[in-house]
Order: C-alpha cells, then structure tokens, then sequence
C-alpha cells in the first residue's frame, strides 16, 4: 500500500511542477526607488507573505495585501514601505533603518495610511523576496 501512495504523489509532483510556471527567483535585496510603478513583489517574513503593488516608488507608496498562509491575500490598502531594520536598538531607543531598502533578515518598516510615526509597524524578519511581473489588476 505505501507503493501506491508513494507512485501517486511522485505523478501529482510530477505533473504540478510540469504545469505551473517557475517563480521568478529570490532576490538578495530589493531597493524599491529602483523599481517602476505597478512592479508587484512578494516577500515572505517568518510569519506572513505581503504582495506589494508599488504605486509611487520615490515616496515608497505601496498596495499591500497580507496572508498567513500565503494563498489566501486581504484586500489591498494603501502602505508607505519606509526601509530594512532590525528594530529598536537596546539601550537606544531608537531604530536604523536602510531607507528603501527590502533585505532578508530584517524586518520591514510600514507606514500604514500615512507616513505618521503614529501609524509605523514592524514586519517579522524576511525569509524571502521574489520581484513579480508588473501589476494587472
């Protein structure tokens, strides 16, 4: 019996991986004022996937949808993505960010509305970044 489970599980991979088409690569960084409007990204951190629409790439203006389990997204809204940052340094109170800047390892800086200190949040650490094809929506 464990034959027939493993034969079909080797066909369903072997026809999914035949049918869809290759994600585009991980990025080492990505620098947002680098891309162009309507360019769409994909970083996942250690808990969520956002899908970022780049609206405004000099001010870092963002559509972000967010999931948990990366297939299902919320409706977009409107995010200032500010830069990279390990977050606040003990001892300081204060935090380093890599202004435009999207690298694993660090968490993401959101302005969500506004670019308010009011309305900042911090993402977890990125595990992963993948530079989409422009926006169709």
């Amino acid at each position: 019996m464990a034959f027939c489970w493993a034969a079909a599980i080797s066909i369903l991979a072997s026809v999914t991986s035949s049918t869809l088409p290759a994600p585009p690569p991980a990025a080492p960084q990505v620098s947002l004022p680098a891309l162009t409007e309507g360019q769409q990204l994909l970083v996942r951190t250690t808990a969520r996937t956002f899908r970022l629409t780049v609206i405004d790439p000099r001010t870092g203006e963002t559509r972000a949808a967010v999931s948990t389990d990366g297939v299902h997204f919320s409706q977009p809204a409107r995010v200032y993505f500010l830069g990279a940052t390990q977050g606040r340094q003990s001892g300081l109170g204060e935090m380093l960010v890599l202004m435009g800047a999207i690298r694993p390892g660090l968490r993401m800086e959101l302005g969500l509305g506004s670019l308010s200190r009011f309305d900042r949040a911090l993402s977890e650490p990125v595990t992963d970044i993948r530079v989409l094809s422009p926006a169709t929506e």
